[in-house]
């Protein structure tokens, strides 16, 4: 039976408004009829919500040759209720270097997405991967718990460098126009615990053509170089970010700020995301400058506002190690 057909709009909405913010959150997830219901009569009220940060999950990597594993970083109050430890995964996932994304407070691993909070964790099935020559695959995570308990996986093609040390990568018709339309992504759902190939079409003018003498240039495009933002899930591509509309199948080619196009090579870039929306940001590896752009998206055109512009040379000369290139 259909929970939202039980009562008039107006009487429901009246009913939840008495409801808690946390408990409102959870009912706003149950079908999606009782979350348009809730945002249409403004319900929810963010600002109420638990916004608190409660810490912070680090993957050191590799420190003066040692293969450190993560930790979370917290107040002391609150010390011991997550742990940065990830012994509680199987003998095939208990390496920090499995672990390729994450996505509010779900970490996404090779084959695998787990709840440091709660210490679950799923094993996924393997998806089929088609190579492309030139392309490497990617893994993203999409989850959103005050809509869905359930979370996607979608698995995308983006462009490769080409290093010095290795052959030359040219893609299939190099001058051909990247992604194409429709873009045929492989996407998981925790919901149907199955692999879809799922089709975007694009909306908007087309991307720049992929240019052979470019390759060199360009930095691979790893899993964390993504967001998900409220439906959309906002993928940095090289050149551009690629934003999918996962209700309604379509994807949009948003070109980065005039500074990043003009020197991809120089460039430190970092995607993330803030309580109004999706930012950009980076730090030149030459000049050691520090910006901070915000996509605005307040209209049917998107536009980047730069918030911050830092020059990071009076802070660095205080350190005495290299921060040049090489560094």
């Amino acid at each position: 039976m259909d929970p939202a057909g039980l009562l008039h709009g107006d009487v429901l909405a009246n009913v939840l408004g008495r409801l808690m913010p946390r408990s409102l959150a959870a009912c706003r997830s149950v079908c999606k009829a009782w979350c348009n219901l809730v945002d249409a009569h403004g319900l929810l009220r963010k600002d109420l919500l638990p916004l608190s940060l409660a810490g912070i999950f680090v993957v050191y990597g590799f420190v003066d040759d040692m293969h450190l594993p993560p930790a979370f970083l917290s107040r002391p109050s609150f010390v011991g209720k997550i742990q940065g430890n990830l012994g509680y995964l199987d003998d095939v996932r208990n390496s920090w270097s499995h672990m390729t994304g994450h996505c509010n407070g779900l970490l996404l691993l090779w084959g695998g997405v787990a709840n440091p909070a709660t210490r679950q964790w799923v094993s996924l099935p393997h998806p089929d991967r088609i190579g492309i020559k030139g392309f490497v695959q990617r893994d993203w995570l999409a989850f959103d718990p005050t809509v869905s308990p359930h979370f996607e996986v979608f698995s995308m093609h983006c462009v490769r460098r080409r290093y010095e040390n290795q052959a030359e990568l040219v893609p299939a018709n190099p001058n051909s126009e990247w992604p194409p339309s429709p873009y045929i992504i492989s996407a998981f759902s925790s919901e149907t615990w199955r692999w879809e190939q799922r089709s975007f079409v694009r909306e908007g003018t087309a991307p720049r053509s992929i240019d052979p003498k470019l390759l060199p240039l360009m930095k691979d495009v790893f899993s964390h170089d993504a967001v998900y933002w409220r439906g959309r899930l906002y993928v940095y591509n090289i050149f551009f970010i690629i934003r999918l509309d996962l209700e309604d199948n379509k994807y949009r080619v948003i070109q980065l700020p005039p500074t990043i196009n003009e020197a991809p090579a120089d460039i430190l870039p970092h995607l993330g995301k803030s309580e109004k929306g999706v930012y950009y940001g980076f730090a030149h590896s030459n000049w050691c400058n520090f910006q901070v752009w915000f996509l605005n998206e307040s209209t049917d055109h998107t536009e980047w506002m730069l918030k911050l512009e830092i020059d990071l040379k009076p802070l660095l000369e205080n350190f005495p190690w290299e921060h040049s290139h090489g560094s």
